[in-house]
């Protein structure tokens, strides 16, 4: 296989911040053990996981002008990830995660997307015209605002004219709408979303998984469906392959595990030379592995 370029796209870029306390109790004061501030977005959550793999990829999207800078200091210590954001007006929103570590819970506080308007996204698709050919890998991850759908979808349509090969990763209209354009090389649901796209329920069961992502098939070579603490699987048209979690004794994050998954498929897949059966299992596995070490707080 050709050495190809990843690259990730976020139009939902966001500063996460988590917030460590032993035990959170409403309408107290307490201090938190500890406080991380991380410029994030599912899309540079998946370049950070591969940069962890040692593989390098091209970090673009939407990110505020206003906090740019301060983004761009932080990911110098990431030397695989290569930032090429589109600066747009304004700041980029911040989410907030309250992890009770005695309890084992979470809580996350999402902020709206002030970034995604359709001449911001035009920006972008015009910046990514200049990166997207046959050698590179287009990863779309993350939340796409009802009102920038058709800008979206167009977006994903000039990357596919270019030869890139097409990764997404979202939910709801957006995730229906580049669904129905075809052509798609993965997309990664998990069983919840699956449910969504399908407008059906479907159990978290194995075989009732590979019936609902085989109606996709004709327009997706490959279904990576996440399902959480019972693993993950891959179905294409001829296979499937399921992978286990391994067992973990405590979740400590789970922010991310799915950023996490469909980076090490990736990286598992391009590193097996070859595109088939084995190429999947390895991505496969080492995905699922990347994904528990994330919530068990490892990496």
């Amino acid at each position: 296989m050709k050495r190809q370029t990843i690259i990730t796209v976020g139009i939902s870029p966001s500063w996460d911040i988590a917030c460590f306390a032993s035990e959170f109790q409403w309408g107290q004061h307490q201090s938190i053990h500890r406080q991380t501030v991380t410029p994030a977005g599912k899309a540079l959550n998946v370049s950070r996981a591969l940069a962890l793999l040692g593989r390098r990829s091209i970090a673009t999207g939407l990110w505020g002008r206003d906090d740019l800078p301060t983004a761009l200091a932080s990911l110098r210590t990431w030397p695989k990830i290569e930032p090429r954001f589109t600066a747009v007006p304004g700041q980029v929103r911040r989410n907030i995660t309250l992890i009770d570590t005695r309890r084992g819970r979470e809580m996350h506080l999402r902020s709206p997307n002030p970034l995604a308007t359709p001449q911001n996204i035009h920006r972008l698709t015009q910046d990514l015209s200049t990166m997207a050919d046959a050698r590179t890998i287009c990863v779309f991850s993350g939340a796409v605002p009802d009102g920038v759908v058709e800008d979206f979808v167009k977006m994903v349509v000039v990357c596919q004219r270019k030869g890139s090969r097409i990764v997404v990763d979202s939910y709801g209209p957006a995730m229906r709408a580049v669904i129905d354009l075809g052509g798609l090389w993965i997309i990664k649901p998990n069983v919840e979303e699956l449910n969504e796209l399908l407008q059906q329920q479907v159990p978290d069961r194995s075989s009732a998984i590979l019936t609902a992502a085989r109606s996709l098939i004709d327009r997706v070579a490959l279904v990576l469906v996440s399902r959480g603490r019972q693993g993950a699987m891959a179905v294409t048209g001829k296979s499937e392959i399921i992978e286990p979690a391994p067992k973990i004794r405590s979740v400590s994050h789970t922010v991310g595990c799915g950023d996490y998954l469909l980076a090490g498929f990736l990286d598992g897949y391009l590193s097996a030379g070859e595109s088939g059966r084995a190429a999947i299992r390895k991505g496969l596995t080492r995905g699922v592995r990347l994904a528990t070490n994330r919530a068990a707080g490892r990496v």
